[in-house]
């Protein structure tokens, strides 16, 4: 919940850098190698789901616990985040 608050608030606080973002991220799915985004030279072992601008990331940051703040850098929020916000997304293919 407060992810979704920070997500909110910096669309409101930021609209201009938020376009931006979004078209960002459109012009990086059109130009994906792979549908899963893997970064190259990793084989398929690690890839990008999502980008988060740096305003946004303080936002969670000054948001969030600490405890939760360990808990969303790992696979299953990342996960979470991108399907819960699909405009961050960078891959075709979660």
């Amino acid at each position: 919940m407060l992810i979704s608050l920070a997500v909110r608030d910096y669309a409101k606080m930021f609209p201009d850098e938020y376009k931006k973002v979004l078209d960002t991220i459109k012009w990086q799915k059109q130009n994906l190698k792979t549908d899963l985004a893997e970064i190259e030279d990793t084989h398929g072992l690690q890839r990008a789901l999502y980008t988060v601008p740096e305003n946004l990331h303080q936002m969670i940051v000054e948001k969030l616990p600490n405890e939760e703040l360990n808990q969303f850098k790992d696979k299953d929020s990342a996960r979470w985040f991108t399907k819960t916000f699909p405009q961050f997304a960078i891959t075709r293919t979660i």
